[in-house]
């Protein structure tokens, strides 16, 4: 399990869930990039993905969960980038929502 840092404030406490997702992105050196992943944790108010690429701060992932055949879509900002190993730690805020969940 990755630590998170202990310094961050948040508004809601996270909790550990690994959830398979895709993020898609800008990197730190202007490059897009689409990642299949999994979150560290969530919570109402955002979620720590585990990632190879490095988004800068402030800039925005679109986050998929794909379920079957319905696929939610979150919009992002990045709030902190975290190098852990030779992944980092990205976490995001929420900032909207789409999804295809209709019947």
């Amino acid at each position: 399990m990755y630590d998170m840092p202990r310094t961050i404030q948040r508004k809601h406490q996270r909790v550990p869930v690994k959830i398979p997702i895709l993020a898609n992105g800008v990197d730190k050196n202007g490059q897009l990039f689409t990642e299949p992943t999994q979150t560290v944790n969530g919570s109402l108010g955002g979620m720590a993905l585990l990632l190879d690429h490095e988004p800068s701060p402030s800039s925005y992932l679109r986050i998929s969960i794909l379920h079957r055949q319905h696929q939610l879509h979150l919009q992002t900002e990045v709030c902190h980038v975290t190098a852990c190993r030779d992944k980092k730690i990205v976490g995001v805020k929420f900032r909207g929502i789409q999804n295809d969940f209709s019947a």
